[in-house]
Order: C-alpha cells, then structure tokens, then sequence
C-alpha cells in the first residue's frame, strides 16, 4: 500500500480524493469488523487511523480554542457531531472519512488553527479539493488557519 510520504517523496501532489481514499483504506485495515488492540475510538465513536490515537484532553483544548475564536465557534456550529480528532506524531493534518488527522506534536494554537483549516473544507461540503495550493478553496482554508493563529497569539494562547 502506498503511504502519504511515499506519495510526497515521489514529488508530486495527490489529489485529495486520493488522499482520502488512503485514510479510507489504512482505516478499513487497522479498525475494519474486529477492531484491534491499535485501534483507538475517538469519544465520536469513530476509529483512529492506525498510526493515530485519540487523545480526549488534546481533543478538548483544542475545541476550547475553537470555541473563543469568532470564526472558529462558527464553523463548529455547522460542523457539530459530524467529525472526531484523532492525533500522532507529525500527524498528516487532512480529513479522513471526517475524522481530522492532526499533529500530536503542535501546541494547541497550531492544533486549533490547523482544525479549522479542515472544518472550513468540511463546513463547505468539500469532501475533495484540486489539491492544488492556489485554488481558491485552499486559499481561504489557509487563510483562515492563518486567522485563528494570529487570534491566538494575540490573546497569549499557546
């Protein structure tokens, strides 16, 4: 099975759907019918990837920040129920089967910022993009993750 770096080191940009179909498949294998002892369930009830744990507090932080942040609090109220966090080192920071897949390593700003990139793909219907870092729909998830960072920073939220 290819893997997310494997595809990076080739050089080239997956498309999204591409991606998704990856986070699909290592999730069928790791959490398929008979959950394994490494597959961790996110208090959603959704399985993590493997390479992936849920992590209630981090997941919690994280919301919290969202939730002080104007345009964070806005996309949660659309998104509400329909995702789960899941976590790991140098996570891939992309949504699979909606689920986001964030750094284990970032402080909570950057894990706040970096969810509401992926909530904004979410609130938009955006199950797939180009992929492409100029396309609009990347402009604006970034530009927004670059919002809420600044936000954060100004309130002294690290």
């Amino acid at each position: 099975m290819e893997t997310f770096r494997s595809v990076f080191a080739r050089g080239g940009r997956p498309h999204v759907r591409r991606l998704l179909a990856w986070g699909a498949s290592i999730g069928a294998v790791a959490c398929g019918a008979a959950p394994s002892a490494g597959c961790a369930k996110t208090p959603s009830g959704h399985a993590c990837p493997s390479g992936y744990a849920a992590d209630p507090p981090r997941a919690q932080r994280t919301l919290a920040l969202l939730e002080r942040d104007v345009e964070g609090r806005a996309l949660l109220s659309r998104v509400r129920g329909k995702f789960s966090l899941c976590f790991a080192a140098d996570g891939a920071g992309v949504v699979s089967q909606r689920t986001l897949l964030l750094d284990a390593n970032a402080d909570a700003a950057h894990s706040a910022a970096k969810a509401a990139h992926l909530l904004h793909h979410l609130a938009h219907g955006e199950t797939t993009t180009s992929g492409d870092p100029h396309a609009a729909d990347e402009r604006e998830a970034r530009a927004l993750e670059a919002r809420v960072l600044a936000r954060s920073a100004a309130s002294g939220t690290r």
